[in-house]
């Protein structure tokens, strides 16, 4: 999927963005728009709070990892799902057996399509969450403890977010 961001509305673009942010968001000054083929969405935030962005579009949902915030946007009734504020910021972004796993720099959550929150893992990493698989029962995850570099192995509950195995 093509997907950009930019600081922007495209000049070929005549209506109005659909803010993915949350209404609450019209007061922060820092804004970014993300064009999907001919739809364009603006997400307003308060800092910027790092390099990775991430993109997934399924079925009418948009699931955005921007800055230091998941946003979950239902395409169709144009309604922002979720606005989840993350720890430090946002890393990575997964949709795996119909739900969304978003890495921030600490902690893994486990979101469904409705935008409610399942679980939160406890903050076990300093500087980032890697997935690296799934099994039906468990997360495989590297976490950087030690920057830079010292990443170390863990085992989540899929179901929980527990930490199984270090």
């Amino acid at each position: 999927m093509d997907f950009n961001f930019q600081p922007s509305v495209p000049r070929d673009f005549n209506k109005q963005p659909a803010l993915i942010s949350g209404e609450e968001s019209l007061q922060f000054s820092n804004y970014e728009y993300l064009v999907i083929k001919d739809e364009v969405f603006e997400i307003r935030f308060r800092y910027l709070g790092g390099p990775f962005k991430e993109v997934i579009v399924t079925e009418n949902l948009l699931a955005v990892g921007y800055q230091d915030n998941f946003y979950l946007y239902d395409r169709i009734d144009e309604n922002a799902l979720l606005v989840l504020p993350l720890k430090g910021y946002f890393g990575s972004l997964h949709f795996h057996e119909e739900r969304f796993y978003v890495c921030d720099m600490e902690s893994l959550y486990c979101i469904e399509k409705s935008g409610k929150v399942l679980w939160q893992s406890n903050s076990f990493a300093v500087d980032g969450v890697i997935i690296e698989s799934f099994t039906p029962e468990r997360i495989m995850v590297q976490a950087e403890l030690d920057p830079p570099g010292g990443w170390k192995d863990f085992i989540l509950n899929k179901k929980t977010g527990e930490i199984l195995k270090i």
